[in-house]
């Protein structure tokens, strides 16, 4: 619904969240993308170092923010 769209960007959600893993997918998209980037975290689950990240949504993007960083 391009309303709810609309009104989720123009009120500038935050929340925390966990970060797991940055995973370049090419240029999969949808269903494959998601299947890589899971299959790729899984695999090198030893080596993930999770951070709690605000991940805020606005009308300009999305944008996480370490929070031991800021």
């Amino acid at each position: 619904n391009f309303e709810l769209k609309t009104s989720l960007f123009s009120s500038n959600l935050a929340c925390n969240v966990i970060y797991l893993n940055n995973v370049d997918v090419e240029s999969l998209s949808g269903q494959m993308a998601v299947a890589k980037a899971l299959r790729s975290t899984y695999d090198n689950a030893e080596s993930v170092q999770p951070t709690v990240v605000n991940f805020k949504v606005s009308n300009t993007g999305i944008t996480l923010t370490d929070t031991k960083k800021k």
